[in-house]
C-alpha cells in the first residue's frame, strides 16, 4: 500500500465529560451502558460527529490515511470535578474506542498524542497499545507528502479572540527558530489541541492547525472563558494533488452550535 497523503486530525474530545461527545449507548466493561438519553447537547455532538465521519469518507475514498489524535482523548477525574458520566477509567477508555472506533479501522495508521495529565495521567499509552497504535507520545514528527510535520498537544490559550491567530503565529515560528538555532529541520505543519478553539494560520511557507474540541463549557470552562462558543471540528490535510513538498489543502470541518444549546434564551 502507498505511503498516506492524507492527515485525519481530531483533538480534545474529553470522552466521559458530562457535556461531552458520547455515542448514543456504550456497554462499559463490566456489561451496565450508558447513554446521552434525552440530553440536546450530546444529541447534537454525536449528530455532528457522525456528519463529520461521513463527510471525511467521502473526501478520503479508499486512499490511505493517517489518524492524528492530538491529546485529552477522555476527561478523567480531576480536581474534585463531579462533571462526569462514570466514575471508573476503564469506562473513559471504552467510551473513547467506542466513539473512534469507525475511523480507526479505517486508518492506515494511527498517532496518539498525550494530552493533559490531569485530564489523561498516562492512559493514551494504554489507548494506543489497546487498538494496536503503539506508543502514545508527548510530541511526534512524521511526513505527509514530503513535509515534515510536528504534532503536539499543548499550546497556549487565550481569552481574546482578535488575539488567536498571534499564538498560532507565535507558536510556529517558535518552534522553527528553536529547531533551526539546534541544527534540526524545522517542521512546517504543526498540529495542536489543549486550546478547544478551531483555527489555523499559515505563512505560506508553514502552516499550523489545531481543532475545535468536542466538548461544552464545563463550570471551569464557564469561569476561565465566560463568553466562549464550543466549536467541534476535524480537519484533513490533503497532499494528493499537491507536488511533492508543497503544503497540502486543508478541509476544517467545523460546526457551530445553536443559540438555544450555548444559552438559556427567554422567549419574550
Amino acid at each position: 500500500m502507498p505511503q498516506p497523503l492524507l492527515n485525519v486530525i481530531i483533538s480534545n474530545p474529553h470522552y466521559e465529560s458530562d457535556v461531552k461527545l458520547l455515542p448514543p449507548k456504550v456497554v462499559c466493561p463490566d456489561g451496565h451502558s450508558i447513554s446521552f438519553n434525552k440530553n440536546p447537547w450530546m444529541a447534537w455532538l454525536w449528530a455532528r460527529w457522525g456528519q463529520s465521519i461521513q463527510i471525511a469518507k467521502t473526501h478520503i475514498g479508499k486512499s490511505p490515511f493517517i489518524l492524528t489524535l492530538t491529546g485529552d482523548l477522555i476527561e478523567g477525574i480531576h480536581h474534585r470535578s463531579d462533571e462526569i458520566v462514570a466514575a471508573k477509567l476503564v469506562e473513559h477508555l471504552a467510551i473513547a474506542r467506542e466513539a473512534l472506533g469507525e475511523l480507526i479501522s479505517m486508518a492506515h495508521t494511527v498517532y496518539v498524542i498525550k494530552g493533559t495529565e490531569c485530564h489523561t495521567n498516562n492512559l493514551e499509552t494504554v489507548f494506543a497499545k489497546d487498538i494496536g497504535a503503539g506508543e502514545a507520545h508527548d510530541f511526534i514528527q512524521y511526513k505527509l507528502g514530503g513535509v515534515l510535520v510536528d504534532a503536539r498537544h499543548h499550546m497556549p490559550t487565550t481569552g481574546r479572540l482578535h488575539l488567536e491567530a498571534s499564538a498560532l503565529s507565535i507558536v510556529m515560528a517558535n518552534n522553527r527558530s528553536n529547531a533551526v538555532r539546534a541544527g534540526h529541520t524545522p517542521a512546517r505543519i504543526f498540529l495542536r489541541g489543549h486550546r478547544h478553539l478551531a483555527g489555523h494560520y499559515s505563512d505560506g511557507e508553514a502552516m499550523i492547525l489545531c481543532t475545535g474540541a468536542w466538548q461544552g463549557l464545563t463550570r471551569h470552562g464557564r469561569k476561565v472563558v465566560p463568553d466562549a462558543v464550543p466549536r467541534p471540528s476535524m480537519a484533513i490535510l490533503d497532499a494528493r494533488s499537491t507536488p511533492k513538498g508543497h503544503l497540502p489543502t486543508l478541509t476544517h470541518l467545523v460546526f457551530n452550535p445553536p443559540q438555544s444549546l450555548c444559552a438559556h434564551v427567554v422567549q419574550n
